[in-house]
């Protein structure tokens, strides 16, 4: 029979098979291993899609809001817009008829004394006085509201 380095060929066949039984068992620990990362990586990777997806889904749904958003204060900027015109055409309105106003009353001063008597003439003046008293209150009244239509557009454009 012949020696081999290990001493008797049955030494050696089981010195062999030593290392065959120490290599599969290290095969089956690494294809264990091998799996249980493989499986823990697809779980990993479900989870990362499925949080983007819902990510993705949460931020499309908040755009949107904020697009509805944005349309309804375009809609009232448009509409106190608008209703800011209309009140500058009155006001504009309101100024021209105030001065047509004021004109007749200052030319009406000169006329009277020559159509009626003079007690007449003053409880004229005194009506025309506060005629003008009530047209100034009716003209600060008007500035109010622009001023304070403006205030409000300047909130809701802060918003």
């Amino acid at each position: 029979m012949q020696r081999g380095l290990g001493g008797f060929p049955h030494e050696r066949l089981h010195q062999d098979k030593a290392i065959i039984k120490e290599l599969t068992e290290a095969h089956k620990t690494f294809e264990q291993r091998f799996t249980e990362l493989s499986k823990s990586h697809e779980r990993e990777q479900e989870t990362f899609e499925q949080r983007f997806t819902e990510l993705r889904d949460n931020n499309h749904l908040q755009v949107e809001t904020l697009k509805l958003e944005l349309l309804k204060a375009e809609t009232r900027l448009n509409v106190y817009g608008y209703q800011i015109q209309k009140l500058q055409d009155y006001m504009n309105s309101i100024e021209t008829n105030f001065a047509d106003i004021r004109n007749d009353f200052r030319s009406l001063p000169n006329q009277i004394p020559t159509l009626v008597e003079p007690g007449v003439v003053q409880s004229q003046q005194k009506t025309i006085k506060k005629l003008n008293k009530q047209i100034r209150m009716i003209w600060y009244i008007d500035v109010i509201i622009v001023y304070c239509l403006g205030l409000g557009l300047i909130s809701l454009l802060k918003i």
